[in-house]
């Protein structure tokens, strides 16, 4: 019985471990005379729900801090923020307080410099009244007048009436009466001065006598009035005369397209225009031998040739202005390549 209870309990430890979901405890005795095991029954069950129950452990409460970090930042921040408030406060009442000083010490000034301009247009009057000299008035001997007595008159009675067959002639009738034939253009009276009666232009006017007044002209007046005339003719000769602009105007004409074997463009803007003439200006200016070399170069001569230099000038520019231009013309390479001096 004992082999067959241990048989059972090693198959039974072997599945445990197998799975390694039940613990074994298992104690031995050893005594002298006997042997024991003692087998805890639970560890014996099998199936899922069987075996000893795990203990929920306990989750360890954390001290929960009454400050948030959220709520930390914002009254950090509203603290910063009223500071910042009472610091702007601060600075705009002492730039409020300076600029009320400035305008007061600036309206005392003015007060000041106003009163000072009163007082020294006082004083001018004051010299001015000193200085003047008081003329003797200039006794005027006025006749009196006498009017002659004012007598008046009705207007006659006019020599036409207003009724018919009266004792008075209508106006039309009385009219006719009084109108004459219009001279001729050459007989047209002149009446000159000697016809008019020398009475009529006689004017009764008030006779004033002035008694022997003397002038005395002033000398220093007289200085003053030199010296002002001479200052202005001085400025007048100081003074430049403003130069006359003479316009001119340039007319270019510009043949555009295919005109005798050439191509006119028109480039608008002035600044391409420029860099072209520039780069146009330094071909000009670029030596002889170096212009024969790019020739040679590119096969565009003969090895030999003796033409002027004008026309390797106008051929280097061409070529260099219409682009990387090459001959390919079989003789002139052959004859090139024949008379090359090897280097």
């Amino acid at each position: 019985m004992k082999l067959k209870i241990e048989k059972t309990i090693r198959e039974k430890i072997y599945y445990n471990i197998f799975t390694f979901k039940i613990h074994i405890k298992f104690s031995v005795k050893y005594n002298m005379s006997k042997k024991s095991i003692s087998i805890n029954p639970n560890f014996l069950k099998i199936g899922k729900k069987g075996g000893k129950k795990k203990e929920r452990r306990q989750r360890k409460e954390r001290p929960q801090n009454s400050l948030k970090p959220n709520n930390v930042k914002r009254k950090l921040i509203e603290k910063i923020k009223a500071h910042q408030k009472k610091e702007r406060e601060k600075e705009i009442s002492q730039e409020e307080n300076e600029e009320r000083e400035f305008q007061d010490s600036f309206k005392d000034t003015l007060n000041y410099l106003q009163e000072l301009d009163k007082k020294v247009k006082k004083k001018k009057k004051k010299k001015r009244d000193k200085t003047m000299k008081k003329r003797s008035a200039i006794p005027i001997n006025t006749v009196p007048m006498e009017n002659p007595p004012t007598t008046f008159s009705h207007a006659p009675a006019p020599p036409y009436g207003c009724l018919k067959n009266g004792n008075k002639p209508t106006f039309r009738q009385y009219n006719k009466t009084l109108k004459k034939d219009r001279p001729e253009k050459g007989d047209i009276p002149i009446h000159t001065n000697n016809n008019f009666d020398q009475k009529d232009t006689i004017i009764n006017e008030p006779v004033i006598n002035l008694g022997n007044v003397t002038f005395q002209k002033n000398a220093e007046f007289d200085n003053r009035k030199e010296k002002l005339e001479n200052l202005k003719n001085m400025m007048k000769k100081d003074i430049p005369k403003k130069r006359k602009i003479k316009t001119r105007r340039i007319r270019r004409k510009i043949t555009l397209g295919k005109v005798k074997n050439k191509v006119g463009v028109l480039v608008k803007s002035k600044q391409t225009r420029k860099i072209i003439k520039g780069e146009v200006s330094v071909l000009k200016k670029k030596p002889i031998q170096e212009i024969k070399t790019y020739l040679k170069k590119h096969n565009l001569i003969k090895i030999g040739s003796q033409a002027p230099d004008y026309i390797f000038r106008t051929m280097y520019e061409n070529a260099y202005l219409s682009g990387d231009v090459s001959n390919k013309n079989d003789e002139i390479l052959l004859h090139n390549w024949s008379k090359e001096i090897p280097v």
